[in-house]
């Protein structure tokens, strides 16, 4: 295993390793983060190899492509399975690992996968530009560098050829990595395990009473599919004026998404989520409905509260919205940041301008 800057980065080092060729197939999910289905677009345009979303392996598959956890629905996939049937079938397999580590167990021994790629920077609370790159024993040989440089057959090589080809690329500020061991001491002194299970007991609690105040059917049940993380629905209507009048009127910034031709908001529960900060999302949700029976139907009244005490935060410390332009910024104990617009606090839950840039 070796640091890399984000699973972006690791996972594009992998994919452009691959010897991929005219009719190999990419088998992955509808439920990718957007950037990786970018890049594997990009390179099958180079290569003539296809980039398949469909359920089961077929006969030119090469390789899976799969998150543990997905960035749009937060939602939980069996991949140790997938994986194993995927092996059997001399597959290699690609683990999008960016919301696993510090979220749920993530061993990836065990989960038998080729390569895999995660943040520390999210969950496990660690400063951006801390990140992974794994690859099996066998399959390190496979990996060329995306940067060359002294690494490259040293001349004093160190016990592990893919930790000096792979890590030393040149100059660089190690600091982040650097930082990561006092991130895992922390949780280990704050009873991290404990902190994540009442995490998940609060946005279970969260998730019903949305569900109650909208009427709407969810994606999917709690278990096994779902840790710290849900996707809740919302009705039809144009995705960007739900976030945005969330943000204006509620100072509560959330991705708003659509998937499966309906409309859905993800949010996210951390250590430093309060109960009070999910009351008021809550309250924005009920506030923006006229009856219950009919979900929640946003309309253009500005009747609720200002909000002058919220800081909802989501996975990540230090998050900077896109268009955030001259919002003051106010440090948080272990990191996070509270932005202010206007003097008035905006609650970040992994918010991004487009859905394709949420992660």
């Amino acid at each position: 295993m070796i640091f890399v800057p984000n699973a972006t980065t690791g996972l594009n080092m992998v994919a452009r390793s691959l010897d991929l060729r005219p009719g190999d197939e990419i088998l992955t999910t509808d439920q990718e983060y957007g950037a990786m289905d970018r890049m594997w677009r990009f390179l099958c345009g180079k290569t003539g190899a296809r980039y398949v979303p469909v359920p089961l392996p077929v006969p030119r598959t090469r390789v899976l492509f799969i998150s543990h956890v997905t960035s749009s629905t937060g939602i939980i996939l069996p991949v140790q399975e997938l994986i194993r049937r995927a092996r059997r079938r001399g597959i290699i397999t690609i683990l999008d690992a960016a919301h696993a580590p510090g979220h749920i167990p993530c061993h990836l021994h065990t989960l038998g996968c080729d390569f895999a790629s995660g943040n520390w920077h999210k969950w496990l609370l660690a400063p951006k530009g801390s990140a992974f790159l794994y690859a099996r024993v066998e399959r390190q040989a496979l990996l060329e560098p995306l940067i060359v440089s002294w690494g490259r057959q040293w001349a004093e090589p160190g016990p592990c050829p893919f930790v000096d080809e792979q890590e030393w690329t040149g100059t660089r500020d190690p600091s982040a990595w650097l930082a990561t061991p006092a991130c895992l001491d922390f949780r280990k002194a704050h009873a991290w395990a404990e902190v994540g299970a009442r995490c998940r007991r609060m946005l279970r609690a969260t998730r019903r009473r949305v569900l109650d105040a909208t009427g709407l059917e969810p994606l999917c049940e709690p278990d096994p599919w779902l840790a710290q993380m849900a996707t809740l629905p919302l009705p039809p209507g144009d995705p960007d004026r739900y976030q945005d009048r969330l943000r204006r009127e509620f100072r509560i910034q959330a991705p708003v998404l659509r998937f499966a031709e309906r409309n859905w908001v993800r949010i996210s529960v951390q250590g430093y989520t309060t109960q009070e900060d999910l009351d008021a999302f809550v309250a924005a949700v009920r506030a923006s409905h006229r009856t219950p029976t009919r979900g929640l139907i946003w309309h253009e009244t500005k009747t609720f509260p200002r909000v002058a005490d919220v800081s909802v935060l989501s996975v990540g410390s230090c998050l900077r919205p896109h268009g955030s332009g001259r919002a003051g910024q106010r440090r948080l104990a272990g990191g996070p940041v509270l932005h202010r617009l206007r003097g008035r606090p905006l609650l970040p839950l992994q918010f991004r301008s487009r859905p394709d840039q949420w992660r």
